[in-house]
């Protein structure tokens, strides 16, 4: 009976890609002055057109507290703002400044040439569904 090692975790190697990614996709953007974290977050709110910290960070799959503090980089970059919520006092509102928007269409082709690029390794028949697969792993 063969010992199951590290290398036969779906979790290590799924995690190794997107650090990868991750890496890729920030060096990718890096004269932007942006990281892969901070456009999930412009992304979302581009989707949006506006949304709350909390749903911003169900969106992306992260913590609260990760989402504040990639927003407080981001209103110091003037990419997003933090308005007030016009329903509840205690909400905040976050939407894109101009800086932001215009800087969403560069993000975007970015995302894409890095996305292609990982994507390209497996053959034109596997990529589709590569992807469906990982959304159904997610359950997205």
């Amino acid at each position: 009976m063969s010992r199951y090692t590290l290398h036969d975790s779906l979790g290590y190697w799924m995690n190794r890609v997107a650090s990868q990614m991750h890496e890729s996709f920030d060096q990718a953007v890096a004269d932007l002055d942006m990281t892969a974290a901070q456009w999930a977050v412009i992304a979302t709110v581009a989707r949006s057109q506006q949304s709350t910290p909390g749903e911003i960070a169900e969106y992306i799959g992260i913590h609260g507290g990760s989402v504040t503090r990639l927003l407080d980089r981001l209103v110091d970059k003037g990419f997003v703002e933090r308005i007030s919520h016009p329903t509840d006092r205690r909400a905040l509102i976050v939407r894109l400044t101009s800086a932001g928007k215009a800087l969403v269409p560069k993000l975007e082709k970015r995302s894409k040439t890095e996305n292609n690029r990982f994507l390209e390794r497996l053959e034109p028949d596997v990529r589709a569904t590569f992807v469906e697969h990982l959304k159904r792993l997610a359950r997205v």
